[in-house]
């Protein structure tokens, strides 16, 4: 893959393909006090029941220690994008409805009866429409693409937390799952970079954008600092043609370019990393990206050489 059109961009790709291997005795590239949630258990019984925090040395290492909650029955990601590609390729509108809403429940989104990405889903269905408009927008979103992102219009097409997932499941090789989580990550070593290279603005093609955490605090995902600002996600656009849909998928593109660049960089290097294994260590290292710890537990350097 060639270099990205935009130099901050391609500089940034490149910073990510760097920040990836683990090295012995390397200093933590994060760490964050962790609560009582379920989502921690696959962590604690990596790191020990008694675990307070959650760290990581490299992005390779952040991928290791991924840890989410998998719903009762309920089956992994990976299997129900396979599935989901199948009914796509078949055109089985039946199946494509079912992991749909698989995918909702393994992500815990659209819960709602009358949440909108699920009356969506269901509006398709009913018209026999849902595979063709599931594969036309993820044609658009794909990052060699050139074309306008205007059907993401939150009526035409859709673009949020929960549609996010669905299209990642789709075309797991050339997108990412862009949530709150993965845009507070991207955010952080944005600002990172910038700071080491003495810029003191945030470039539009690193604007990227975080979701605000569910619980307390609810700022622990914004990675603004020292005059580097972030949006959030649910903040409206200046610019009234660009719809909140539209803007959240030009952020699926542009980041899923950045990362395909930073993927082809390792691969340069003898490293093989996928796309998904990019966006877990995302997912994981933007749950508290304002709060992190400055001095992690004792025990975590001790359990630093038995955790992976």
């Amino acid at each position: 893959m060639s270099e990205l059109p935009d130099a901050h961009q391609e500089a940034f790709a490149r910073h990510l393909a760097d920040l990836w291997p683990s090295a012995a005795a390397a200093p933590y590239l994060h760490a964050f006090r962790i609560s009582h949630h379920p989502a921690w258990k696959q962590w604690r019984g990596l790191a020990g029941r008694e675990a307070t925090s959650w760290w990581c040395t490299s992005l390779e290492q952040a991928q290791r220690h991924y840890s989410w909650t998998q719903s009762k029955g309920g089956e992994p990601f990976e299997v129900l994008a396979a599935g989901f590609r199948a009914a796509l390729a078949a055109g089985d509108e039946a199946r494509a409805r079912h992991f749909c809403l698989a995918i909702f429940a393994w992500g815990g989104v659209a819960k709602k009866p009358d949440d909108g990405s699920r009356l969506w889903v269901e509006r398709q269905f009913a018209s026999a429409t849902l595979c063709r408009e599931t594969l036309a927008a993820v044609a658009l979103l794909q990052p060699a693409s050139a074309d306008l992102l205007a059907r993401f219009d939150g009526s035409d097409l859709l673009m949020n937390a929960a549609m996010t997932k669905v299209y990642a499941a789709a075309s797991p090789d050339s997108l990412i799952i862009y949530d709150g989580r993965v845009g507070a990550a991207l955010g952080l070593f944005a600002r990172r970079l910038l700071a080491a290279q003495g810029l003191t603005e945030v470039p539009a093609a690193l604007a990227f954008r975080w979701g605000p955490a569910q619980t307390k605090p609810y700022d622990s995902r914004n990675p603004s600092q020292a005059g580097y600002a972030f949006q959030s996600l649910y903040q409206q656009s200046r610019r009234a043609e660009r719809h909140p849909d539209r803007l959240w998928a030009e952020l699926v593109r542009g980041s899923s370019a950045i990362l395909l660049r930073a993927r082809a960089l390792l691969a340069g290097r003898g490293a093989r990393v996928s796309l998904g294994d990019f966006e877990q260590a995302l997912f994981m290292l933007g749950f508290n990206v304002r709060y992190p710890l400055l001095e992690t537990e004792p025990a975590a350097a001790r359990l630093a050489a038995t955790c992976d």
